[in-house]
């Protein structure tokens, strides 16, 4: 495996300026003890030290502080396992895709993880203007990394928890090599006023998605509720689809109101018809019965009809 030193070497040579060494294991996403005033707003490292930790480190983890200009989403989407031993699942990519149902897709581009491809977990690197400081922490479970705040562990470091190798990821998603700042993808102008705001709180995040129509050029479905219905693929849950059943199905409240039926009804059309995931009429037919089961409206099937039409709009009249 390719080690700190040789990774580092070449970081710096495809015009990444800081390229770090971690701790051991099990620290190996933090910096090494010996690394100071490298990191953070106004701060960086020479090329004599970076020369110096390649030689004194050289099987460490790689860590990169990001350039002026460069940004890392990194989403959190997983199963973690907590200290009392309980699981949880990081919903990251959940509470982002609110936006991308109101502005659309985030672009392709280059990515970083260590849960292997077509994860939602991952980092999403793209170049910005310079100069201008994100919210560190814009949705829950995913945090921007910027030249001032953070960096990102990358091939070829090994997660300290999963053991799993830290890999890149080309904009069609297929793995390949580091790549330089200049060919990541540029993040789309209609995407910096959701990065600018925080948005970190559950309860906002799942606000009414039908409010967003009013912002946007979205168009109501003009097919029927049925057509949309039958559309949806009948085979067995992929992984992705999988992750969504769970959620729906460990939902901490039963009751299914108007807000978040839209929400729910919402990624199930994205995961459908944008990501091509497999099983979605399984989970439909989960959230219908929840709905249905504890619903307080007074005309469930009109308010479902109503839903399916407004969130299927985004799929049939883009």
């Amino acid at each position: 495996m390719t080690d700190y030193k040789e990774a580092s070497r070449h970081y710096r040579s495809l015009g990444w300026d800081v390229v770090v060494p971690s701790k051991p294991a099990p620290d190996s996403k933090k910096p090494a003890e010996v690394i100071s005033k490298v990191f953070g707003r106004g701060n960086t490292a020479t090329s004599e030290q970076m020369d110096s930790w390649e030689e004194n480190f050289p099987e460490r983890n790689c860590l990169l502080k990001m350039p002026i200009g460069i940004i890392g989403i990194d989403v959190d989407h997983y199963w973690k396992k907590r200290k009392d031993g309980t699981w949880e699942l990081k919903r990251g990519y959940d509470y982002l895709l609110e936006d991308i149902l109101r502005i659309g897709d985030l672009p392709p581009t280059y990515s970083s993880t260590s849960r292997g491809p077509l994860q939602h977990s991952r980092i999403l690197f793209y170049k910005v203007e310079a100069g201008i400081e994100f919210e560190t922490q814009p949705y829950q479970d995913v945090e921007l990394i910027q030249n001032h705040h953070r960096y990102a562990c990358v091939w070829p470091s090994t997660h300290p928890d999963t053991g799993g190798l830290y890999k890149w990821y080309d904009p069609s998603g297929n793995e390949c090599g580091p790549p330089r700042p200049d060919d990541l993808s540029d993040l789309p102008a209609e995407w910096y006023e959701p990065l600018l705001t925080s948005r970190n709180n559950a309860k906002k995040r799942m606000k009414n998605v039908a409010h967003l129509a009013g912002t946007s050029n979205h168009q109501p479905y003009a097919g029927s509720a049925e057509d949309w219905v039958d559309a949806l693929d009948d085979s067995d849950l992929s992984f992705e689809m999988q992750l969504f059943w769970i959620q729906v199905d460990e939902r901490p409240t039963a009751h299914v109101g108007h807000d978040e039926l839209l929400s729910l009804l919402g990624k199930l059309n994205h995961l459908q018809f944008k990501r091509a995931e497999l099983g979605a009429r399984r989970v439909f037919d989960l959230i219908v019965e929840t709905y249905l089961k504890h619903t307080n409206e007074s005309d469930p099937m009109t308010e479902l009809t109503n839903a399916i039409k407004y969130v299927a709009g985004k799929e049939f009249n883009a």
